[in-house]
């Protein structure tokens, strides 16, 4: 596709942007591995080779939560491989920093008994995908110095988005058309920008599929423009109602939904929390039995045919699952207190392992769940979707791992 930018309002408005940063050095892509990340790197790309551009240090960085879709991140990493190749072909560093938590999900809720994340106790968005982005960023300053940032964060993604952006929009001094395009960052020696923070998703899609034959993002198609408005992102989050995204892929992932129902659900129950007498709520980390029942909602789930890869996660010499099943229970609880020395963890929240795999599932404590859970608005969804009954399915096989 031939760019014209006199044609299209928004492509000249992004390269604008660009063009106000063609003297700066070092540039950073946020790349999420969606729609929006996928149309921004594209962007940068092309005005990279159009505008004859040569000798910049060009930065991926993406954040793999070791949560995600197996099938999207399998697609943002290929991304990135061919990305960075024609970035290098077009004469211009790049360099893909894939970034990893520090302890991911399975991690903090089995072995630390973090409950589901809630609006007022917003765990994750700060350990799985924060802190590891600050920690390449400032990384990236030490080595390299200053900074460009961009994001495809959109306005229209949302009125809470929108909002949020007009908040931290900040000029540059000057009447400059991109000045509105500058983000507020705490980060010294970084400078934050949203190039495609005027386009809709209509803009979006309708750019991508003009691309579509010449990057590899057939992905997208395949998956997200199933459903344009579905969220995407940690397959176990709690902060959304109903996780839409799962309906766009094929039945074999409607347990990871199931899971995430289940988690919500002992989350929801002070039998499953242990009580505390401080902070904003009297209920604390899980219970061993309520970290018990995920830790073997874990190896249904993987047993139903999906490889949950961040039980891959290792830091001494055994992953996450060998730990839970297969490690002699003395082994298993030395490898865990290694991890959580390397991880700074608190140590008074761990559990052994030899104690989870103790825990045992009651009557009593089935019923407490189904009942709970059958005011879950995401559990009718999910049973509109299928025949079969995902939840209980993963209800009874937890049960049977649990006697």
């Amino acid at each position: 596709m031939t760019l014209r930018l006199s044609e299209d309002p928004k492509l000249h408005e992004t390269f604008a942007v660009f063009d106000s940063l063609k003297d700066r050095k070092n540039f950073v892509v946020a790349f999420s591995g969606g729609k929006d990340s996928s149309l921004l790197s594209i962007l940068f790309y092309e005005w990279l080779t159009t505008r004859g551009h040569k000798g910049k240090n060009v930065f991926f960085i993406h954040n793999d939560t070791e949560s995600e879709f197996d099938v999207l991140e399998d697609y943002a990493m290929k991304f990135l491989r061919e990305i960075c190749d024609k970035i290098k072909d077009s004469g211009n560093a790049c360099v893909d920093y894939v970034t990893r938590p520090r302890g991911n999900f399975y991690w903090r809720s089995v072995f630390l008994g973090y409950a589901a994340s809630t609006t007022s106790f917003r765990w994750c968005i700060n350990h799985l995908k924060v802190s590891p982005n600050e920690r390449s960023l400032k990384d990236l300053v030490w080595k390299y110095g200053d900074l460009v940032l961009f994001t495809g964060h959109r306005e229209d993604e949302s009125a809470t988005r929108k909002l949020t952006m007009k908040r931290n929009s900040c000029g540059l001094g000057s009447v400059d058309c991109a000045s509105a395009f500058y983000l507020k960052v705490s980060m010294e020696g970084v400078t934050k920008v949203a190039p495609i923070r005027k386009w809709g998703l209509d803009d979006v899609w309708r750019y991508l599929r003009a691309k579509r034959g010449e990057f590899g993002i057939d992905a997208l198609f395949d998956v997200m423009y199933k459903d344009v408005n579905s969220r995407w992102g940690c397959w176990h989050c709690t902060l959304v109602k109903v996780q839409k995204g799962v309906y766009n892929l094929d039945e074999r992932y409607f347990p990871l939904e199931a899971f995430r129902i289940l988690y919500r659900t002992i989350s929801d129950l002070e039998r499953f929390r242990v009580r505390k007498d401080w902070g904003y709520s009297s209920l604390g980390a899980l219970t061993p039995k309520g970290r018990a029942i995920l830790m073997y909602a874990s190896k249904v789930v993987e047993r139903k045919g999906i490889r949950l890869y961040g039980l891959d996660f290792k830091l001494g010499t055994h992953n996450l699952r060998e730990i839970m099943f297969d490690l002699d229970e003395g082994l298993a609880d030395t490898e865990v207190v290694t991890i959580a020395r390397e991880l700074k963890s608190r140590m008074n929240r761990i559990v052994p392992v030899s104690v989870l795999r103790s825990q045992r599932m009651t009557d009593e404590d089935e019923e407490v769940i189904i009942h709970t859970a059958e005011n879950n608005a995401a559990l009718n969804v999910l049973r509109i979707h299928s025949s079969k009954d995902h939840f209980q399915d993963l209800l009874h096989g937890v049960r049977d791992e649990m006697r």
